[in-house]
């Protein structure tokens, strides 16, 4: 998910010839990502484990997925609509996503170390109170400024996109702070 979360960082700040460019390895890095879920349900349907049970893994994997596919939605769009440039507002949202992409990584390495994490958990809650901000502020310019309506509507359709990707992110954490829970930590 990292390597997705900089290619779509760096497509959105390098302007409008990268991400067809970003696409394809955010494509290819999704591609890869169902690979690699389906040989870890492979190796979990075939041994017990005792840090994460086999049904609460599933469940992390298939979030990460959906972020994954996120996105590759995102870069279908941003290539499709060939926006030029987006607003800092816009580009805030995916500095939320850059932030809760490490905090998710934090508390992935804490889960498999066994070490508490709720410290984590409040940071992705306060990036969650960041994020309803900053696309309600999104928004609410957007739809004073823009008075192109293709424009207006293609980046709406950017900026939930964006908004959804950060709430997955925080949807992944919720999943391993559950997992925390179950085992006791």
């Amino acid at each position: 998910m990292s390597e997705a979360v900089a290619l779509l960082d760096t497509a959105l700040r390098a302007g409008e010839t990268a991400p067809a460019l970003s696409m394809a390895g955010i494509q290819e890095l999704r591609r890869a990502g169902d690979g690699i879920v389906q040989r870890v349900l492979r190796r979990l349907d075939r041994q017990l484990t005792y840090v994460v049970p086999r049904e609460d893994a599933f469940r992390a994997f298939v979030r990460m997925e959906k972020v994954l596919q996120a996105l590759e939605g995102l870069a279908i769009r941003l290539t499709a609509f060939r926006l030029e440039s987006l607003s800092p507002m816009a580009l805030r949202l995916v500095d939320l996503i850059q932030d809760c992409n490490g905090v998710l990584q934090d508390i992935i390495e804490a889960l498999g170390e066994g070490r508490h994490f709720a410290e984590l958990v409040a940071q992705i809650d306060e990036l969650a109170n960041e994020r309803h901000a900053a696309f309600r502020d999104a928004l609410a310019t957007l739809f004073q400024t823009e008075t192109d309506p293709v424009r207006l509507i293609q980046l709406n359709e950017v900026y939930g996109w964006l908004d959804r990707t950060v709430e997955l992110l925080e949807d992944c954490a919720r999943e391993m702070e559950d997992v925390a829970l179950k085992r006791h930590w």
